[in-house]
């Protein structure tokens, strides 16, 4: 190795500009991180100011921040500007384009001496613990415990709002908690999260130079197309959506904590140790007891499986404990002994109910519903809101991933949209959309109310099916282990399906 190393010494004439030498020499071999080319462009453009500018400010930056947040902090620079259409990747041209406009060495140190201030208001946003505010402590661990960088523009906003006299403590830590249930009611509304951050970064655009309180944040998030939930869209939302699935776990988990820390404590929950877990009251897997206990609850025409589909996942039906393993399948006279002794309040409820089925669950979905729209707030009611309606687009990606030689049911692809399962079935005879014939009953039989979208299409279904490759019974039913499960639909549209075998930990 030492044989093919070579050294090469460049002599600098004290009038030379090292920066510039650097830049050219990297220009076309290893590339830099955004981070090192802009360092180096701003200390070429300080040929007088450098070494002081570097010992007083940029120095002290690097030691605050890592590499990737340095970056991740030039681009917000670029986004509480206005241009809510930088990227990451392009951070350095962008900037460069913007700080070649600046006239002279001074207005250059000034522009790192305000990016040096937003490090650290920044660091406080990663970092809340360190934040000295109580109020504005809380709010920021409150967003970090979410875990949505997504956040950084807007909160990163405020809190220069706060630290230039336009907001106190308790309005910032107000406008930054809208922000939360912002984020908060659109997963449990189960709304796709992939406009999040253009909405986000087009709001601190959006408010300009209006103070960012919890009133214009409220007003700015109400619009048509940013998707605030309203009240009833959670209430809603909370009796179908299977909530297990939405989110990623430590968000799950965070809702449930915070529904827990709503009720009244003489002695509160110490989160951060307890190591608990999202439990089933009733369980993923049926038994023979639970099954008679739900027996009770169905509907004409509905069966166990359907009922238990409908049911499993939904809100109303799940908790914490620090007992999952124990719990399990157990029979809910068994699960009631251990809820009992629980020191949660939210346990303590379940373990009163006489029974465990359809009417329990659906009337602790409505309380916890109220507690929701309690704890985060909603969207100014006023202004026109995007009416809630089932995820169609989710049902159609599911359907597209059913293969020839598989099947599904109306109750797993209702379990995986969040809507009944006679919801879907209408759709699917209404609405034209492919791979709609690979969807019959929980039994595997083809429904009686089975209708293709096209009015002059008589084939019968399950000779389709058949000739697909399903194998079918003498009774007219499609083989069970060619059947594609909720949680097998859910995995390959890319919802967090038992992602972590709902033991998501509920601590830091």
């Amino acid at each position: 190795m030492a044989a093919r190393l070579s050294l090469v010494e460049i002599a600098a004439h004290p009038d030379d500009n090292v920066h510039r030498i650097f830049e050219s020499l990297n220009y076309t071999g290893q590339p830099l991180t955004q981070a090192d080319l802009l360092r180096n462009y701003l200390f070429m453009r300080l040929p007088a100011r450098g070494d002081h500018v570097y010992e007083w400010q940029w120095l002290p930056l690097q030691e605050l921040l890592t590499d990737k947040q340095l970056e991740e902090l030039v681009w917000l620079d670029l986004v509480l500007r206005g241009d809510d259409r930088a990227t990451q990747e392009a951070i350095y041209q962008s900037q460069q384009q913007r700080l070649s406009q600046l006239p002279d060495e001074a207005a250059i140190e000034q522009w790192i001496v305000d990016l040096h201030h937003k490090a650290r208001l920044f660091h406080k946003v990663l970092m809340p613990r360190n934040t000295p505010d109580p109020d504005l402590r809380q709010a920021l661990g409150r967003l970090d415990r979410w875990g949505a960088a997504v956040v950084h523009p807007i909160a990163l906003h405020i809190l220069l709002a706060h630290e230039g006299g336009r907001l106190n403590s308790s309005e910032a830590a107000g406008a930054l908690r809208v922000v939360e249930s912002y984020l908060v009611r659109r997963m449990i509304a189960g709304i796709a999260s992939a406009n999040t951050n253009r909405v986000l970064m087009s709001l601190v655009k959006d408010l300009g130079e209006e103070v960012p309180s919890a009133k214009a944040i409220t007003r700015a998030l109400s619009g048509v197309r940013k998707k605030f939930p309203t009240d009833q869209h959670i209430r809603d939302a909370v009796l179908v959506s299977s909530f297990y699935w939405l989110g990623r776990g430590p968000q799950r988990s965070y809702v449930l904590r915070c529904i827990e820390e709503d009720y009244d404590h003489k002695e509160p929950v110490d989160f951060d140790t307890a190591k608990l877990t999202i439990e089933h009251v009733l369980p993923q897997s049926m038994t023979d007891e639970w099954r008679e206990m739900l027996r009770p609850d169905l509907e004409d025409g509905e069966t166990i499986q359907e009922l238990h589909s409908s049911l499993v996942h939904t809100l109303g039906n799940l908790s914490l404990t620090a007992y999952n393993p124990k719990l399990a399948n157990d029979e809910f006279q068994a699960k009631q002994k251990i809820l009992r002794d629980s020191g949660l309040a939210m346990n303590r409820e379940i373990a009163d109910a006489p029974r465990w089925g359809r009417e329990e669950i659906l009337a602790r979905g409505r309380t916890l519903a109220d507690r929701i729209i309690t704890i985060w707030p909603g969207p100014d009611e006023s202004a026109a809101v995007t009416p809630a309606t089932p995820r169609w687009s989710l049902m159609n990606q599911a359907l597209a991933c059913i293969p020839a030689g598989r099947w599904t049911s109306y109750s797993d692809i209702a379990e995986v949209v969040g809507v009944f399962h006679r919801s879907v079935a209408g759709r699917l005879a209404s609405v034209q959309r492919p791979n709609a014939h690979r969807v019959l009953k929980i039994d595997g039989s083809v429904s009686a109310e089975f209708r293709w979208p096209d009015p002059a299409r008589h084939d019968d279904p399950r000779m389709v099916l058949e000739a697909e490759g399903v194998r079918f019974d003498d009774t007219g039913r499609a083989a069970a282990e060619q059947r594609m499960t909720a949680s097998e639909l859910a995995r390959e549209v890319g919802l967090d399906a038992n992602g972590d075998n709902g033991t998501e930990d509920v601590g830091p």
